[in-house]
């Protein structure tokens, strides 16, 4: 399988936990050109000639992070303690106590890595590459790992 884009189109790579899991962070790192197959042609090897060339299949990958801002409230240290009601809360529970913890509105980003990859002008084939996605878990470090697309890229 492979993903139709024109010549001269922007792509965009997210790498996205599949289960949504908030705790799982997971990034695309880097990308490996493998080979170039123009319309018409045989496959070559995607060495600096091609990727560096007067017409390469796609321009060197952009590594960016789209930022969200996420609202949310945390509580304020210590712990909570019974208390004698007073006002405001006299209106509710006279000569009762109160249990609560105070707390604050917070503005946290969320960050979501992601590459760009710029086609190429004028080119058309099936260029295929390598990607590595590095992965973390609640801040630990699971490690790598790879994905081989493919763009195919056609002319309008």
């Amino acid at each position: 399988p492979f993903v139709p884009v024109l010549f001269g189109d922007t792509v965009d790579v997210y790498a996205v936990p599949a289960n949504g899991d908030p705790e799982l962070v997971i990034a695309p790192v880097r990308m490996i050109a493998m080979t170039w197959k123009p319309d018409g042609g045989d496959a070559v090897p995607a060495g600096p000639a091609i990727m560096e060339g007067d017409q390469p299949p796609i321009n060197s990958p952009f590594f960016r992070t789209h930022n969200e801002r996420l609202y949310g409230a945390s509580y304020l240290d210590g712990q909570p303690v019974w208390t004698p009601n007073g006002p405001p809360f006299t209106t509710y529970a006279s000569g009762g106590v109160n249990c609560g913890k105070d707390a604050r509105s917070s503005t946290g980003i969320s960050t979501q890595p992601y590459m760009t990859l710029g086609v190429g002008q004028d080119v058309t084939g099936l260029f295929s590459y390598g990607l590595e996605i590095h992965a973390w878990a609640d801040g630990r470090d699971l490690g790598s790992y790879w994905w081989d697309p493919r763009l195919q890229i056609r002319a309008q």
